[in-house]
This record gives structure tokens, C-alpha cells and sequence, in this order.
């Protein structure tokens, strides 16, 4: 009998036709399995191929199972289930799996990885292996696998309890070198012309930018040319304090640099953006005990 491996068609593209074929959707199946629409296409455009019969007959963006697509999803769906049920019998006696927390890339290396330092010297036995997934895409961070995440303007999300974590609110930073060459005052936003000012690359619309503070206090734009532009908003921080210019300091992302003295703030302007940052607890699978304990834990180090 010749291999699995010579009989079968690759495996990924059955697990995206199984996706495709009980949404009958190929976007939602995309948003199911964290790729995109284009990939699924392309997969079952390649499994049809291989097998040498149509799977779904498309008409515009909808889409529906042809008699052999029905009977390929009713086989290929017991299977599936059957090897999780194989998998899950011998893994039984595994670790845990651990917890796994989610953020973007500023958040992760400013104030989650650092509380996440204290909640290891807090605690004797943190309760498994914590795994920190980044990324500065909001809908990777909501992942089936995840189980806290720490979000940024997400009110709600289908699935997800959220909770505030913290407002948001910035101003002017900058390193004690900096400001002792070229001083501490800050009487009026327009004053910032005469500074060097550094800035990042917006990924996600609704952060924000030196434009978007200034138009956020009601401030002209019109003279704005940042200095310099950073790919990461901790790249940023980073280089604030190395003296290289003036940042926009989130709060409680920033504490920690103003409270050892490695950044300070210029002037008493800001800007509270009326948004916040959340914890978010996967309700699509049952919480276990190490997963609540570091959820209460996270909201008792809000101030």
C-alpha cells in the first residue's frame, strides 16, 4: 500500500477547505485560521486541481458546495475530529500548555514585559510557562490560542471579556541631557517648533502621532517635520533617551524611565485621548486557576 503522504493531497489545504466548507465563506474562514482571503482561494483553487473536480461553485462572493465539495467536507470533517480526539488522548498527560498573553510591541517591551518580571518575583510558582505573543495588528493579538490580551481601543470583541486597563494620555518627553541644553519650559504647544521632535510609523489608525496630539489639543499642524521617524514607538522611547529629541510619553508605558530619572517630562501639556488600554480574557475556552490568578493581577497594578 503506498504511503499517506503519495495518497493524499497536502494537508494544509484540507484544513483550509474544512474552514471554507462549514462557513461557506472563504473570508471568515480566512479570519478563523489568521490568513488571508487570498491564500484560501488560492488553496482551494489548488486542492480542486489536484483532485480534478470543483469543490464550490462561486457566484460573485458567495459560494456554495458541489456535490463532491458536500461529500469531501462530511469525510474530511470526521477525520479531523478524530485525529484531535488522538492527539488529545496522548497529549493528556502532558504539562500544560502554559498561558498565553498577548500585546503590541510597545506595550510588550515597556510595561508588559517588565510587570510580567514582577509578577515572577511575586509569586513562588507562576502556574506554567507564560508565552508573550507580539504583534502590532490588533486581530493576531485575539487569536484562538490566546488567553489574556492586553488591547489597545478595543472596547469589545465577540468571545473576549474586557476590562480598562488604563487611560490613555500623553506628552512631551525628553532626557535630562536633552533638556539641559535646551531647557525644561514648555509655556505653550508652539514652543515645540524650537525642539527636535521624534516620531513613529502609525500601523493601526487610531494611534497617536505628534499630528494627531497636536490636532487633538486643537493646535495648527502646519509647521510639523519631525526630525526623525521610528518603525516602533519603543524604538522611539529609545532613542529619547539617548538625547536625540523630544517624544510623546504614554503614561504608564513611560513610568517607569521618568520615576528612575532616564526621561522627563517637558512642560505640564497633555493630551487625555478619551481612549483605553484593555485586558482582555478569552471566554471561547474555560479560564484555568493560573490564567484568573495573573488576570486579577494585571488589574490590581492599575493606579
Amino acid at each position: 500500500m503506498k504511503s499517506f503522504r503519495h495518497r493524499l493531497p497536502p494537508l494544509n489545504g484540507l484544513l483550509i477547505f474544512e474552514a471554507a466548507a462549514r462557513h461557506l465563506n472563504f473570508t471568515l474562514a480566512a479570519q478563523e485560521l489568521h490568513v488571508t482571503q487570498a491564500a484560501v482561494s488560492k488553496q482551494i483553487k489548488e486542492l480542486e486541481h489536484h483532485l480534478g473536480v470543483s469543490l464550490f461553485v462561486r457566484n460573485g462572493r458567495r459560494v456554495a458546495l458541489t456535490g463532491d465539495g458536500h461529500y469531501l467536507q462530511t469525510k474530511v470533517g470526521a477525520s479531523l475530529q478524530f485525529l484531535c480526539e488522538a492527539v488529545e488522548a496522548v497529549s493528556a498527560a502532558t504539562p500544560p500548555r502554559g498561558i498565553v498573553l498577548s500585546a503590541n510591541t510597545a506595550m510588550s517591551q515597556l510595561w508588559l514585559g517588565p510587570a510580567m518580571r514582577r509578577f515572577d518575583r511575586a509569586h513562588d510558582d507562576p502556574g506554567g510557562n507564560i508565552r508573550l505573543l507580539t504583534s502590532d495588528i490588533t486581530s493576531e493579538l485575539l487569536g484562538d490560542e490566546v488567553d489574556l490580551a492586553v488591547l489597545y481601543d478595543v472596547r469589545e470583541h465577540d468571545g473576549w471579556q474586557l476590562t480598562p486597563l488604563f487611560a490613555e494620555e500623553l506628552f512631551p518627553v525628553a532626557s535630562p541631557g536633552y533638556l539641559d541644553l535646551h531647557g525644561r519650559r514648555l509655556d505653550s504647544v508652539s514652543a515645540l517648533r524650537d525642539h527636535a521632535l521624534l516620531d513613529f510609523d502609525r500601523i493601526e489608525p487610531n494611534w497617536v502621532d505628534w499630528r494627531r496630539w497636536l490636532e487633538g489639543l486643537g493646535a495648527d499642524t502646519d509647521w510639523l517635520t519631525p526630525s526623525a521617524h521610528y518603525s516602533h514607538y519603543a524604538a522611539l522611547i529609545e532613542a529619547a533617551e539617548q538625547g536625540q529629541g523630544v517624544a510623546l510619553g504614554t503614561r504608564h508605558q513611560i513610568d517607569a524611565r521618568l520615576g528612575e530619572g532616564r526621561l522627563e517630562r517637558l512642560g505640564e501639556i497633555g493630551l487625555r485621548t478619551g481612549r483605553h488600554y484593555w485586558l482582555g480574557l478569552n471566554l471561547n475556552h474555560a479560564p484555568t486557576q493560573p490564567v484568573a490568578r495573573l488576570h486579577d493581577w494585571l488589574l490590581d497594578t492599575r493606579e
